[in-house]
């Protein structure tokens, strides 16, 4: 995989920052108690928040890809060429990004699977890709696109994608994602370097991650004490263990 410079990755973390930083305004006046709330919540500040989401994303994922590759049916692509499923098929066995769940640390706790479905055939089965498509051709008609369940996940696909390149996840000591009181710094940073690997959960204001993939169904699901630095993660939930 193409390696980002230190200067593109600073840029990438200020962009999540900032791009969390309006969905905190945005939660701050919007309450919510379950994921069917979530669906039903759509407003045009969501819209910038998706749409520059996705696109990060979409950039990221472009420039990992290589060069020149060869779809499923044997007809060749290249990078400039390539689509949401092109990304799918050359990089997610190295991403492992339908493998990877989130929890949303909100007011409640909630499991995020963005890219679940993303290695199924057409039609699209992420939903907040769908809708970063149709927005970002027209934002008047498909406004009601961007509801708060879309957006999380989109900026949760972010996060995900970000804890899934060595070079980016260099740097996650200095954005506080990976911090525990309880590590070296440079046996820490040896060890997340490598993705899809580590035994250490990737911290936002909003999701928690971990750095090996796993699948949770529920918050139940989740035991703390599986993972290095789960103080946080221990806190939030009000328990150690898995029950």
């Amino acid at each position: 995989m193409n390696s980002f410079t230190e200067k593109e990755v600073i840029e990438l973390y200020e962009w999540y920052q900032n791009l969390e930083n309006q969905i905190h305004r945005i939660l701050e006046i919007i309450p919510f108690s379950s994921m069917g709330d979530l669906k039903n919540i759509s407003s045009p500040r969501l819209v910038p928040v998706l749409i520059e989401s996705a696109s990060i994303s979409d950039s990221i994922l472009r420039s990992l890809f290589p060069k020149k590759a060869l779809r499923p049916n044997n007809k060749p692509i290249t990078r400039n060429g390539a689509n949401i499923y092109d990304y799918c098929h050359v990089l997610e066995k190295d991403l492992k990004l339908t493998k990877t769940s989130s929890l949303f640390m909100g007011s409640m706790p909630l499991i995020l699977i963005p890219f679940k479905g993303w290695a199924e055939s057409y039609p699209h089965k992420i939903k907040w890709w769908n809708a970063y498509n149709r927005l970002k051709h027209d934002r008047f008609k498909w406004s009601k696109e961007a509801n708060l369940l879309s957006t999380l996940n989109a900026l949760c696909g972010l996060h995900q994608l970000m804890t899934k390149i060595s070079s980016v996840l260099r740097y996650s000591l200095r954005f506080n994602w990976v911090d525990s009181p309880q590590y070296v710094p440079e046996v820490a940073l040896e060890m997340i370097e490598v993705p899809n690997n580590a035994e250490y959960l990737a911290y936002t204001n909003y999701f928690c991650t971990p750095l090996k993939p796993i699948l949770w169904d529920s918050d139940e699901d989740i035991v703390p004490l599986n993972f290095t630095n789960s103080s946080r993660l221990a806190k939030y939930l009000g328990r150690v263990h898995g029950l």
